[in-house]
């Protein structure tokens, strides 16, 4: 509330109404009007004006000038009453309330104390705070205080004009206040770490456990297993989608092209067999027919081409178990005592004649197949066997739990070999003797490993020359077992 005087521009000039001139009221001596134009603006005491009905009001009032000519003041008219209303009407917290008083401290708003000043409350108890407003070299600030018993802080600002305004909480209500509020921060902050960790452990699940089904199912590739691939469900996540359907194309063309080369070495040895078999006949009827009767490179000329065609005959038969070796096969709970028992039993004859003694643990049972277990044991007793030490040839079979593995050790304390071949035994067509000595392939454990990578397991030997070998089989302990 309030009036403003009006001014006009008439002639680019600023003139005051004419038909307003306060001259004519004889208020160019009265404070607003006077001081204004000797300091340049001015705030005047709360004041009664008849024209107003006596309503209390103040006036703030600025002097006009243009090229340094005073030409009049305006001034503005505040009603008090409508500020009083204001100010009583700001919550400051539960108990606390604002107060306006002038540069004298006189109490121009208070909700109790009317114009008291602020020197005299309580007989001067609280005048230390006017001292305090006083000796203030800013306009804002923050006191603290005890009235009637409370602890009271009193932030207060200097307004242009002197007065001070002051806020007057009680010191607990804002702990209160601020203890619920940081408790909600907690809350709250709480609240986002837990949504931080659940959307990070669903973002974290949604990428390792593809990437953890894509290492199991790399290493299952690396040991030539192509079946048994986990399922990877899309993450819609791209690189990872991509990378898991690239791998999948890779495993197909890899499977493919395996899958290929198989069928060749089965039909081309199968295929091979019938004509072998002619050849090695028709050589077997000459070498029967006419041994003794040519000269004697003859007869060395027919052992060499009977003794070629029957080694031919073993190679062809090789490469088809080494094939089928890689084909699909299915699992079943296996007891390797019955399997090893089994074994045994089909070189009873030839371990009597050399004197050999076989020294078993008992065994665990294992998921495989039968087949293809049968046939691991025959070409790993079959090697100690062959290259046995003459004296007292003995096999020890025995097994340990390893981790999340059954490791089963066949030991002998044959011829052995350099460690440096460890490796080399198991590649296809490698001999560490010359066929003469010891007959055979070369592939035989060739196809042990294969059978270990099919069973998800591993091999490795273990020897030195004249100290025997050791080999180390490492099956998977499954829940079936």
């Amino acid at each position: 509330g309030g009036h403003t005087i009006g001014i006009y521009k008439d002639n680019d000039v600023f003139i005051r109404e004419p038909e307003y001139d306060l001259r004519d009221y004889g208020y160019e001596t009265s404070e607003w009007y006077g001081d204004a134009v000797k300091n340049g603006e001015t705030w005047t005491s709360p004041y009664s004006w008849e024209l107003w009905g006596d309503t209390t009001l103040i006036t703030y009032s600025k002097r006009l000038e243009i090229n340094g000519e005073i030409i009049g003041v305006i001034g503005s008219e505040f009603f008090m009453d409508n500020l009083y209303d204001r100010l009583s009407k700001i919550k400051v917290y539960d108990t606390g309330y604002i107060t306006l008083m002038d540069s004298d401290f006189n109490f121009l708003h208070h909700p109790t104390l009317g114009g008291e000043n602020l020197r005299n409350v309580q007989d001067g108890e609280l005048s230390v705070l006017a001292k305090d407003i006083q000796n203030s070299s800013e306009k804002t600030g923050v006191i603290s205080y005890e009235f009637d018993g409370n602890n009271k802080l009193m932030a207060f600002y200097i307004l242009d004009n002197g007065w001070i305004l002051t806020a007057n909480p009680i010191e607990k209500e804002i702990y209160t206040n601020m203890n619920t509020m940081i408790q909600r921060i907690i809350f709250v902050s709480l609240i986002a770490l837990i949504i931080g960790l659940i959307s990070a452990t669903i973002q974290g699940r949604t990428i390792a456990k593809p990437l953890e089904k894509l290492a199991s199912n790399a290493i299952k590739l690396s040991k030539g297993t192509y079946d048994n691939q986990e399922e990877i469900k899309p993450t819609k996540i791209y690189e990872i989608d991509i990378l898991q359907n690239n791998f999948t194309v890779m495993i197909k063309n890899i499977y493919d092209r395996e899958e290929e080369l198989r069928q060749f070495v089965y039909v081309a040895s199968h295929d091979l067999q019938e004509p072998l078999r002619m050849v090695t006949s028709y050589l077997q009827i000459i070498e029967k027919k006419y041994k003794g009767k040519l000269d004697e490179k003859a007869d060395t000329y027919i052992f060499y081409a009977v003794d070629g065609a029957k080694r031919m005959k073993i190679l062809i038969k090789d490469l088809l178990l080494y094939s089928r070796a890689s084909s699909e096969i299915e699992f079943e709970v296996i007891d390797l005592n019955q399997i090893v028992d089994e074994v045994l039993k089909n070189f009873t004859t030839v371990m009597n004649d050399i004197g050999m003694v076989v020294h078993k643990e008992e065994l665990p049972s294992i998921v495989g197949e039968h087949t293809r277990m049968v046939q691991l044991f025959q070409n790993l007793i079959s090697n100690s066997v062959k290259y046995h030490n003459v004296s007292k040839p003995e096999i020890n079979i025995r097994f340990s739990k390893i981790d999340n593995t059954y490791e089963i050790i066949i030991e002998d304390n044959g011829i052995g070999f350099k460690q440096d071949n460890a490796s080399q035994i198991f590649e296809v067509f490698k001999r560490l003797h010359n066929a003469d000595e010891y007959p055979g392939s070369g592939i035989g454990l060739s196809i042990c490993k294969k059978i270990m990578e099919k069973h998800n397991g591993s091999i490795y030997a273990k020897s030195n020359i004249n100290e025997g070998a050791k080999f180390y089989m490492r099956f998977p302990i499954s829940e079936e077992s």
